[in-house]
């Protein structure tokens, strides 16, 4: 019999679309896991393509909300602003309120997400490349330095408003994430909006962020865009708000507000414009370690037609970066010192 922590540390389960990784198989390990699912099948199955959970200790980015057939789900649990993804809002877009999906067009809260519907009634109707395949996993490479996963949920959404939507997930292991996204809406109006799900309430500090809970803390910092606006809803009364209405789940259903979660934080820019980049820096640690920020540096890059960062903290330097046009692929150098430990071009 195989032994836990024998096991790989990460593995792309690709019939499904979820890439899960990390960082050893120890109570207190940093652990991700991201998905783009080929195929809605309606049903059970969320608006939440090119999402992503992370804990360490405890929940840190997490997927909020609660299971019950109500108005909870049908606007907030099973939709897109219920996750750790990126809304587009076309204020003309029309949701159904049904439950599973159906319902009357209007009837449902507009949250700017990916389609909602019913689905297709029978597996074998759906057919190659129809409506109901709507994403794509472009890249995957999983070893013991880093977990690297591209998603495209372009599809996941309505064409009247989004031409793109590409998100790269990095994982460097123990306890570093770098995230990209590219999104192009088909008006600059379109509002944007990158979001990150939380049991407690975030601290924000100009464009940093702090999530704790327990033993475990998530540092984030927005590296574009440049000065960006960043707000926290959530509280009492606020925990599963859309466009100002909170969807509670019923006082029958008894849960965990942890795992439910009670705030969010949501990332925009303050331009308009058609394409938009959001690159993010998340890094895992202990709850009690309070100093991260004196000991890790973050320096933005822009050149050459792509998008990076430089991360430097006491015993490592690492570079990367990501096209911001054509296909989306990257490259990463991790320096120990002045030795350079890998080099990696990190596509397909």
């Amino acid at each position: 019999m195989i032994k836990r922590e024998e096991l790989p540390t990460s593995r792309l389960f690709s019939g499904l679309g979820w890439a899960s990784m990390r960082s050893d198989w120890t109570p207190n390990a940093t652990f991700a896991l991201f998905l783009c699912s080929p195929l809605w099948l309606g049903g059970h199955q969320h608006a939440d393509n090119n999402s992503f959970i992370i804990d360490k200790n405890g929940l840190l980015a997490i997927d909020s909300g609660v299971y019950e057939g109500t108005a909870h789900r049908a606007n907030y649990y099973a939709r897109t602003i219920a996750h750790n993804t990126v809304t587009c809002s076309d204020p003309n877009e029309k949701f159904n309120g049904g439950v599973w999906g159906a319902g009357n067009p209007g009837k449902g809260n507009n949250d700017g997400g990916q389609l909602f519907d019913s689905g297709s009634e029978r597996v074998n109707d759906i057919k190659p490349d129809d409506e109901y395949h709507r994403g794509k996993i472009l890249a995957y490479n999983g070893n013991n330095v880093y977990t690297y996963v591209v998603g495209d949920a372009t599809l996941s959404y309505s064409p009247d408003k989004l031409r793109e939507f590409t998100r790269a997930f990095l994982y460097i292991k123990p306890n570093i994430f770098v995230i990209f996204d590219r999104v192009e809406s088909t008006k600059a109006e379109f509002v944007k909006t990158w979001l990150l799900h939380s049991a407690y309430e975030p601290m924000i500090n100009n464009s940093m962020a702090n999530i704790s809970n327990g033993k475990g803390q998530l540092h984030v910092w927005t590296v574009f865009p440049f000065d960006p606006e960043i707000e926290k809803i959530g509280g009492q009364g606020h925990e599963f708000e859309v466009n100002g209405v909170n969807y509670p789940p019923t006082e029958k259903t008894d849960y965990n507000a942890d795992e439910a979660g009670r705030w969010r934080i949501e990332v925009r820019s303050k331009e308009q414009s058609e394409r938009q980049y959001f690159f993010h820096v998340l890094v895992t640690d202990d709850a009690e370690i309070t100093s991260i920020t004196s000991k890790i540096s973050i320096e933005s890059l822009d050149q050459d037609g792509k998008l990076g960062v430089i991360i430097k903290n006491s015993d490592r330097t690492i570079k990367v970066l990501f096209t911001k046009e054509d296909s989306l692929t990257g490259t990463m150098e991790l320096i120990n010192g002045n030795t350079i430990q890998l080099e990696q071009i990190i596509t397909k």
